[in-house]
């Protein structure tokens, strides 16, 4: 019991971790842009390296987003098997009350 608690415990820890990251990350990002608009650059820029910057940040945002939406799906599909165990139990339970249970014969 304390190990499923203890797992728990880590998760969320795992996604308030994405989430400060995903923060601090789109903070950096914006703050490269409100810089850029006042700031003369030292030099010339090359596009590569801005197209590699926003590929590696659209990358990261991508990998959250698969990440945290399978795992609501996995969240959603197990809610819907409990559900449905239970109408089962409870359509189980119902018929062993109608027919008395195990069969006899056997």
């Amino acid at each position: 019991m304390a190990n499923t608690e203890k797992q728990k415990d880590i998760n969320v820890v795992r996604e308030w971790a994405k989430l400060f990251l995903g923060i601090v990350l789109a903070i950096f990002g914006m703050g490269i842009v409100v810089i850029s608009l006042f700031a003369n650059p030292f030099g010339v820029i090359d596009y590569s390296v801005v197209t590699l910057f926003g590929s590696v940040l659209t990358y990261v945002g991508f990998m959250f987003g698969i990440d945290s939406n399978a795992k609501i799906k996995i969240h959603q599909q197990d809610a819907d098997f409990e559900l449905k165990s239970r109408e089962l139990d409870e359509k189980m339970e119902r018929f062993e009350r109608r027919f008395g249970g195990e069969d006899k014969d056997m």
